[in-house]
């Protein structure tokens, strides 16, 4: 990606500096957008962390 809609905030970028990772800027609604697949590994951190704000928006 190189342009976003309004309202989304660029949060990782790739090497070349596409973004690769998008969240709401508004906090009242959960959305995070990635260009990978987290799920492929579940024991990464980092991805870990992506799954447990999932859970925990959910759970609100």
């Amino acid at each position: 990606m190189r342009d976003l809609a309004p309202g989304l905030r660029a949060v990782a970028w790739a090497p070349d500096g596409l973004i690769e990772a998008v969240e709401l800027e508004a906090h009242d609604s959960f959305l995070i957008g990635v260009q990978w697949h987290p799920e492929q590994a579940p024991d990464d951190p980092a991805h870990r962390k992506l799954f447990e704000a999932l859970i925990a928006a959910a759970l609100k």
